[in-house]
């Protein structure tokens, strides 16, 4: 019972955490890019969905709220970065191709969503990455290999924190600095 309770205290610390940072970065890339405001939006929508689940059920039913922010939401931020740099053309493919994906996978059980969702962050995190690496962003970076380790290493770390709170920290710490990303992508774009 007292692990459950800590288990619990876990999972609402790293979805308020997942909750408030993407707030944040919502209200300070509005002005960047709106679908980058957006992208962090739906993030905050989906682990405040998830809060409120642990908050008022005693057996919380799986919801969809996490994975549509994050099949949805990933690509919104990869879009912007792609768009931001010119190639509209590629940030309109990845975009597309991950609503496909999201309308496509409605009725699928819950292995499979996961697995859509791991493919679709590969997928966003991979196209920031390389063009971050292009452009020199830093953050961009620190935010694509934050998301790749932590879901390389889910195994490991659930030794220690269970997967679901190891993974929506490491979603917190990628969604910052994918807001500094952005944020000084644009000063590099305005400047230039």
């Amino acid at each position: 019972m007292m692990e459950a309770a800590a288990v619990d205290l876990h999972l609402i610390a790293s979805q308020a955490a997942l909750c408030v940072v993407s707030l944040y970065s919502a209200l300070r890339s509005h002005q960047v890019h709106r679908a980058a405001a957006a992208g962090f939006l739906l993030h905050a929508l989906g682990s405040a969905c998830s809060l409120s689940l642990v908050l008022f059920y005693e057996d919380p039913m799986p919801s969809s709220g996490p994975w549509v922010a994050i099949v949805i939401g990933f690509p919104l931020l990869a879009f912007a970065f792609f768009w931001m740099s010119g190639d509209q053309s590629t940030a309109n493919m990845l975009l597309g191709a991950s609503l496909l994906v999201a309308a496509g996978s409605e009725n699928l059980p819950e292995e499979s969503r996961c697995m859509v969702a791991n493919y679709v962050i590969a997928a966003a995190s991979l196209s920031v990455l390389v063009l971050s690496i292009f452009i020199g962003n830093v953050y961009g970076v620190l935010g694509s290999l934050t998301l790749a380790v932590t879901g390389l290493l889910k195994a490991e770390i659930s030794q220690m924190v269970p997967k679901e709170v190891a993974s929506t920290y490491g979603q917190t710490v990628s969604l910052l600095a994918f807001s500094h990303a952005l944020a000084s992508h644009h000063l590099d774009y305005v400047c230039t």
